[in-house]
């Protein structure tokens, strides 16, 4: 095995290398040595982080966008039985993708600022004015 089949070096962009008719038409064009996926510092992530921040920014500098959110780059996996849940655990230890963190159960449940009762009378319970017509109409 030869040294440059173990190391890659990194290669910096060149537009030198396009034709001209091909500079024409591509106006405007940036590279971003920074997030290639190309380099040794090739972070998939990091490219998504930077479409996230390319969706929020105004154009202006200044704001910081958070390193981590509260997954932390970890893949968010939702569950909604027990089996898919444990076809997660099983394909994790089958592949040694470490641990396999449950952060909640797999119930659905309405959050504490959501009404759960109807607003409409006759939806939360007997209504007298629903009650006779009704009655007036013959409906039981």
């Amino acid at each position: 095995m030869k040294i440059n089949e173990i190391i890659v070096e990194d290669v910096a962009a060149d537009p030198k290398g396009l034709q001209k008719d091909q500079v024409s038409s591509i106006k405007g064009a940036i590279s971003m040595p920074g997030i290639s996926s190309n380099k040794s510092n090739g972070n998939p992530y990091q490219q998504y982080r930077f479409g996230l921040g390319l969706a929020v920014a105004d154009g202006k500098k200044g704001g910081q966008m958070p390193v981590a959110g509260p997954f932390a780059g970890d893949p968010l996996l939702l569950t909604f039985t027990d089996e898919e849940y444990n076809m997660i655990k099983d394909a994790a230890e089958l592949t040694d993708a470490g641990p396999v963190n449950k952060m909640s159960d797999s119930r659905s449940r309405e959050t504490d600022d959501v009404h759960k009762h109807s607003a409409v009378p006759h939806n939360a319970g007997a209504h007298p004015e629903l009650e006779a017509l009704k009655k007036n109409a013959g409906v039981k």
